[in-house]
């Protein structure tokens, strides 16, 4: 588990450099988490007006991820 607090998960699951990344997630996620809670379907949360701009943080984190990954298997 890497969120809420990401800088914990450094460096045995993120590198320090995908930190800012998974804080814009959480900062998106996060309040979703606590208003829609363990909503019945996942509906609640792919119908939120929020879930835009969560998808938006999770993709920026991937292509984070993704960059380091690559700059790391050479």
């Amino acid at each position: 588990m890497v969120l809420p607090q990401a800088q914990a998960a450094v460096p045995s699951v993120l590198h320090a450099e995908e930190v800012p990344a998974f804080l814009d997630l959480e900062r998106a996620l996060g309040p979703m988490i606590r208003d829609l809670g363990d909503a019945p379907d996942d509906n609640a949360y792919t119908s939120d007006p929020r879930w835009a701009r969560l998808w938006m943080r999770a993709q920026a984190a991937l292509v984070v991820m993704q960059r380091l990954d690559e700059g790391t298997s050479s």
